[in-house]
């Protein structure tokens, strides 16, 4: 019976490799390990793979902490840190293509980037304190992506099993709330064993992806509209509304505790590819197979929650969804606009017009000690590239692979751009 089972698996082995299909194409080499303050960090000193239906990003590199980033800088005279999710860790582009990075480059300052995948609010306050804090930044940029973000934060919506189980999250108690970040049951994929079945059998990557592809599909079908959809829903249920008072208390607490420390702490609420397009109803539909889909389905409702945060508790922001929109419709970019046919993450585009915007916003509201001149040079240069078009900021060859759906190589024009 074993004996007939190994032979079996190797022949699928073999068959996978030898009639590859779009499971085992998509596999990645990039992976994460288990943390015991935060669950789930990068491998340290990564140099892999990131690879899906429509791009393949090579290589994937992660400093020795664990990041999405070279070796920070901790001597330096002026620091920034980046805190958000897998918009920050930008599997989706190449080494130097992403928004911490591009923000170095153009502000000449040193930008850390400790975005993780999966990261809601009460994770990337703890990553603050453990791996940020005794750096002591000046200025603490939170890139914050709604409904995943307020979902993540909340135990009672995390452990309904949309959500990554293996990073933090909180209750409400007692007027505040209490993290839970227990991560003593380890899981198959982020032990040796399952790094090692994922970097090399093709029969664990289909498995894989077929567990993920059935899990959502029954989590959407058992749940109306899906647990990601129900944060577009005004006052949908009560654990919605403790998610949001948990994000709350976290943010405000993660803001006391910047300043206590000598930072300042702004916010970056995070346009999504839904509220870029003048139909989402119809990109909603197709996205999520739904029939009908409710008028009170709110897709800048999580955008309206967050903008009242920041008003009510005087926190900076900057908001790039304005120009997103009127940059979508003066190129008359067609979908999927600064995301991909198959991932509606960043692509190259999103993350070069969102550094430029949050570099022009804390360099001309003087928050990094420049010369006159030097701010002036800055401000020029961002918005000389501000005006840039879609294809100027890919290059032709990026923008046919992105926009025609092919499988992007992760070439572009942005460090040409930013070397000039």
């Amino acid at each position: 019976m074993a004996i007939g089972l190994l032979i079996a698996l190797v022949l699928t082995e073999i068959a996978l490799r030898v009639f590859p299909n779009k499971y085992t194409h998509w596999g990645s080499t990039y992976y994460h390990l288990r943390e015991n303050t935060i669950g789930l960090i990068p491998a340290p000193g990564q140099k892999n793979t990131s690879n899906k239906d429509c791009f393949r990003i090579k290589p994937i590199i992660t400093n020795s902490i664990g990041f999405r980033d070279s070796e920070w800088d901790t001597e330096a005279d002026f620091k920034i840190a980046v805190l958000g999710d897998s918009y920050m860790e930008a599997e989706q582009v190449s080494e130097g293509d992403n928004t911490a990075a591009i923000m170095q480059k153009l502000i000449g300052k040193e930008v850390m980037n400790a975005g993780i995948k999966h990261a809601g609010t009460v994770t990337q306050y703890l990553i603050y304190q453990k791996f940020l804090k005794p750096l002591k930044p000046d200025l603490v940029i939170l890139f914050f992506y709604g409904v995943n973000d307020i979902s993540e934060n909340s135990c009672q919506l995390k452990f309904s099993g949309y959500q990554n189980n293996e990073l933090p999250c909180a209750e409400l108690v007692d007027g505040g709330y209490r993290i839970h970040n227990d991560f003593s049951r380890a899981s198959l994929t982020n032990t040796g064993l399952g790094i090692f079945l994922k970097r090399y059998s093709m029969t664990y990557r289909v498995i894989k992806r077929l567990q993920n592809d059935l899990r959502i599909r029954l989590k959407d079908s058992d749940e109306e509209y899906g647990l990601f959809y129900q944060g577009y829903v005004p006052g949908y249920s009560d654990e919605w509304a403790d998610a949001w008072k948990i994000t709350e208390l976290v943010l405000l607490d993660m803001k006391a505790e910047i300043e206590a420390d000598g930072g300042q702490f702004i916010i970056v609420p995070i346009p999504d590819h839904l509220t870029i397009s003048e139909y989402f109803i119809d990109r909603l539909k197709k996205i999520k197979g739904l029939e009908n889909v409710p008028e009170y389905l709110d897709p800048y409702y999580p955008f309206k929650r967050i903008n009242g945060i920041i008003e009510g508790h005087d926190i900076l922001s900057v908001d790039p969804g304005p120009f997103f929109r009127n940059f979508q419709k003066a190129n008359r970019m067609p979908y999927p606009y600064f995301y991909y046919h198959c991932d509606t993450h960043w692509n190259p585009i999103g993350h070069f017009l969102v550094a430029n915007l949050v570099s022009q916003y804390i360099v001309s509201n003087k928050l990094i000690p420049y010369s006159s001149e030097q701010r002036q040079a800055i401000v020029v240069k961002i918005n000389a590239n501000l005006r840039l078009t879609p294809e100027q900021i890919l290059s032709q060859k990026g923008y046919d692979q992105i926009f025609e759906n092919e499988k992007f190589s992760g070439e572009t024009n942005i460090s040409n751009i930013l070397n000039k």
